[in-house]
């Protein structure tokens, strides 16, 4: 995605910065940057800290995983949003990045109705749940799309199209040189 080309563009362009990659959610990422451990990290907007900045790299489309057996798997196309009220979700915790879960939250399940039957810890756990057959996750496509999992199938949602976004995020005072070459690249 565009996250890996951008970090694949600054390691090309300097090569003499050393990049330290860690897989972490939202809520990590901030405190790192908070407590001065992280020069800038990719997160999921919105993050409410007035001592960071955010720019968006990119914006994805939120799809819905069903089991395989369930009756919005059989040749549909397309879900509208009633359709998913009030079916057993499954969800990662809030806490791990109240601003994506909550606008999750917001855009498929606009009108209520959205049930939390189970949390898991991330987006592979989740379709792991899904594929066992008794609850349905609203998830990033192209994270869905590269796990694959069988017994799971990805059904687009009728428009409006929900979307979450992946930004880059990094404290407001840092004069870090090689942060600035980073987010020349984002121009």
């Amino acid at each position: 995605g565009r996250v890996d080309a951008l970090v694949a563009r600054f390691r090309a362009a300097h090569p003499d910065v050393e990049v330290v990659a860690e897989t972490a959610w939202t809520a990590p990422n901030v405190a790192g940057l908070l407590a001065g451990r992280l020069d800038a990290a990719f997160v999921r907007p919105p993050v409410d800290e007035p001592a960071l900045l955010c720019r968006t790299v990119d914006t994805e489309e939120l799809v819905l995983a069903v089991p395989a057996g369930h009756p919005l798997a059989a040749g549909r196309r397309r879900i509208g949003r009633p359709e998913v009220v009030d079916l057993p979700a499954v969800m990662w915790p809030r806490e791990n990045g109240p601003g994506m879960f909550d606008r999750t939250i917001a855009q498929v399940w606009p009108r209520g109705g959205f049930r939390l039957v189970r949390q898991e810890p991330d987006d592979e756990q989740l379709l792991r749940a899904v594929a066992q057959g008794d609850v349905v996750a609203a998830v990033p496509a192209g994270r869905a799309r590269a796990l694959r999992l069988p017994g799971v199938r990805l059904r687009r949602f009728t428009a409006p199209t929900p979307t979450v976004e992946v930004g880059l995020a990094w404290p407001a005072e840092n004069r870090n040189p090689a942060l600035h070459a980073l987010l020349a690249l984002l121009d």
